[in-house]
């Protein structure tokens, strides 16, 4: 049992170690204790700063983890049960009430987001998607896109893709999609 106030351990003052009367060790016993504290927590915070940026870091560290960690969780809406399979291109727009051209590009944009994850898309990706869906290629893809704009299904991406312009769905294109028809 140790029997010393020692300097900031328990009395608050900033005075060396005194001994109690009767206890006969040292302030060099009580030292050699208080660092084999150390030895033992070598962690042991000396800088609060310090210690809060690295609390910082790890949280930051642990965030993204856990993000990353959700974004492979949460299935795309068009997955199957086992997360393993999703639909192709045809199968999508089979699954929809589309006439025309216009409307299976907006699917196929729809498509892309959903289904592929992809952040924004392109004239060229939607192009292969008409081709996986084995459907005909309409003469200008880019016109199908400039009248789902005017609708306000499809806005311009901020960013432009392989240094072309690149499109995102919008809310009131969600929407749409979510109220269409379903076969």
């Amino acid at each position: 049992m140790l029997h010393w106030y020692h300097a900031g351990v328990g009395n608050g003052q900033d005075r060396p170690a005194a001994p109690r009367p009767g206890c006969g060790r040292s302030c060099a016993a009580v030292n050699r204790l208080l660092k084999f504290d150390f030895v033992l927590f070598p962690t042991y915070p000396t800088d609060i700063k310090d210690t809060m940026a690295t609390i910082e870091q790890r949280l930051t560290d642990l965030e993204k983890r856990v993000e990353t960690l959700e974004r492979s969780l949460v299935a795309p809406s068009s997955t199957v049960a086992s997360g393993r399979k999703t639909l192709s291109p045809k199968e999508f727009i089979l699954s929809r009430t589309a006439s025309g051209a216009i409307e299976t590009t907006f699917l196929l944009c729809c498509y892309a987001e959903r289904v592929q994850g992809a952040e924004s898309f392109g004239v060229a990706d939607i192009e292969e998607l008409f081709r996986a869906a084995r459907l005909p290629v309409p003469s200008n893809i880019n016109d199908c896109i400039n009248k789902n704009i005017a609708k306000g299904y499809i806005t311009e991406a901020k960013d432009k893709k392989n240094g072309k312009k690149a499109w995102v769905v919008t809310l009131t294109g969600e929407q749409t999609f979510e109220a269409g028809a379903k076969k």
